[in-house]
């Protein structure tokens, strides 16, 4: 649909803006009840291993005036930039799973003190067991 960059000359680019812009109104994707377009798209240069996020928002205002907004957030794609960044996350996965190793002994242990409390009373097995 647009063409390649630094192919095309600069009113071909703008032909081709208005034409989306056309079959957006004609789609009644925008209207005059629109407040708010929002461009986002996420990005990566291979070469410097970075993802590039953006997002563009233009805010039509009842006067006429519009606003644009333009965020950019940069993010490298090596999540690991030493080794003490790999230690601090294998201590993490270590912890949690001793967490969560005593939860189900703790859980153990009160179905078993259940079990034992229900054969001394038989008609409280009725309540909420689970198993």
């Amino acid at each position: 649909m647009f063409s390649i960059p630094n192919s095309a000359s600069a009113t071909t680019v703008q032909n081709q803006h208005v034409n989306l812009m056309n079959s957006l109104k004609m789609r009644t994707w925008l209207d005059a009840a629109t407040v708010d377009l929002s461009v986002n798209f996420l990005a990566f240069n291979a070469e410097t291993k970075v993802f590039l996020a953006v997002e563009l928002v233009f805010t039509f205002h009842r006067g006429g005036y519009i606003q644009d907004v333009l965020n950019v957030h940069s993010e490298t794609a090596d999540l690991y930039d030493d080794g003490l960044a790999v230690i601090a996350d294998v201590v993490w996965i270590v912890l949690i799973t001793i967490l969560m190793v005593q939860e189900v002994h703790q859980m153990e242990l009160h179905r078993a003190f259940f079990d034992m409390f229900c054969m001394m009373k038989p008609e409280t097995r009725t309540l909420a067991y689970w198993r």
